[in-house]
């Protein structure tokens, strides 16, 4: 019996930025619903342990980003 090559996909590419901007404009959606029937505000909360540079920066980016849209709370950052 022949062995049969193993079948793969082809890669596929995509516009990062563009669909990070759909997942925003998916997000702010879904917060102006809630918003709109009387319910709190999302908010976004991290627990970083340890004492790593990077992680504390993607935290933080975390943080601007939902902070930048409106309805969203995000506690202030203590690190």
């Amino acid at each position: 019996m022949a062995v049969q090559p193993e079948k793969t996909a082809a890669a596929q590419l995509i516009d990062g930025k563009l669909i990070a901007q759909q997942v925003r404009d998916e997000v702010a959606s879904a917060v102006a619903k809630r918003l709109a029937a009387g319910k709190s505000k999302p908010t976004l909360a991290a627990v970083l342990v340890g004492e790593r540079v990077d992680s504390a920066t993607y935290v933080r980016n975390k943080g601007r980003h939902a902070r930048s849209w409106d309805g969203f709370h995000q506690p202030p950052f203590a690190g």
